[in-house]
């Protein structure tokens, strides 16, 4: 599971969220086999909205998968923390047990 903050039914995807979402499952997929084709979103699953219209149209359109298979088909796949330190405070919070968002 990926999670991503935003209400993506009232707005859109930054660039550093697009690229961290495609970076993450590439990185899944060059370690673990994951197929990109397995993407998909909350509401898939359950009764709601989430991802919210502007994600999960990258996601029921394809180009999510495309750009997770092409971004692992380019190379190794590393992952970089990219948060504003108000979310490095939140990861650190949540990993040590103390918040969740």
């Amino acid at each position: 599971m990926i999670a991503v903050k935003g209400n993506f039914e009232e707005q859109e995807l930054t660039a550093a969220q697009l690229d961290s979402l495609i970076a993450m499952p590439a990185w899944g997929v060059s370690e673990f086999g994951v197929d990109p084709s397995e993407i998909t979103g909350h509401r898939n699953w359950a009764a709601t909205a989430c991802p919210g219209e502007s994600l999960y149209t990258l996601i029921a359109n394809g180009k999510l998968a495309a750009a997770v298979a092409q971004a692992d088909g380019d190379g190794p796949v590393t992952l970089a923390i990219s948060c504003d330190e108000g979310a490095t405070q939140l990861v650190a919070a949540i990993e040590a047990g103390s918040a969740w968002p």
